[in-house]
């Protein structure tokens, strides 16, 4: 099975994943091997990380955190910006001018 990154990470943080799994010692010669550099085998990589020790699979976690919230920005960011947003914050400033609101 291959796993393809999703095309809205960008190419600095693929290439920062590559160097953050080389420096966990784990070999991406399933990822150079492959014509496409975005796809590596999702099997070979879990199996790799398996094998790594607390600190290190702390360390992942942290990313991948890091990764999603990354993420989340940049999709909130590009919806702001296509005012996919737009409709809401109108609702939301009528029923505030209305005195349609409640406490949290």
């Amino acid at each position: 099975m291959i796993l393809e990154l999703d095309k809205d990470i960008n190419q600095q943080s693929l290439v920062s994943l590559k160097e953050f799994l080389k420096k966990m010692n784990i070999s991406l010669v399933a990822a150079y091997e492959s014509k496409d550099n975005d796809t590596f085998s999702k099997e070979t990589l879990m199996n790799k990380i398996s094998k790594l020790n607390k600190e290190e699979i702390e360390e992942i976690k942290e990313w991948f955190y890091n990764l999603e919230n990354q993420k989340w920005d940049s999709k909130l960011e590009k919806d702001i910006e296509e005012g996919r947003l737009d409709i809401l914050a109108k609702q939301a400033l009528m029923q505030y001018q209305s005195g349609n609101i409640s406490d949290l």
